[in-house]
């Protein structure tokens, strides 16, 4: 597998579902090396992990899906769009105001 440069939408809701509320700073090397063993997110290392965390563990999911779909980023390692195209429409439509911002 090439080197994947952005995390897809798929992994970056994993993260938000397993980090929760935690900041950047509260995290230990534990927890990302417990990540990291059990293999959640295939060809990623500590140091990327730590990387998207910092970036994103202060901005709401929605925010994170917001900037997402703007920018393209893929969906998954599968599939680089939205399998139902009607998830991203519905999406959209719920965040036309915030989405005007991009």
């Amino acid at each position: 597998m090439g080197k994947r440069k952005k995390y897809t939408i798929v992994e970056g809701m994993q993260m938000y579902s397993i980090a929760g509320a935690q900041k950047i700073n509260k995290i230990n090397q534990a927890f990302w090396n417990k990540l990291n063993s059990n293999e959640l997110f295939p060809g990623r290392s500590v140091d990327s992990m730590k990387a998207f965390w910092k970036k994103y563990g202060e901005v709401r999911l929605e925010d994170f899906l917001i900037e997402s779909f703007m920018t393209g980023r893929d969906y998954c390692i599968t599939f680089k769009k939205v399998p139902d195209q009607r998830i991203e429409e519905n999406f959209k439509e719920r965040f036309a105001h915030d989405i005007s911002e991009y």
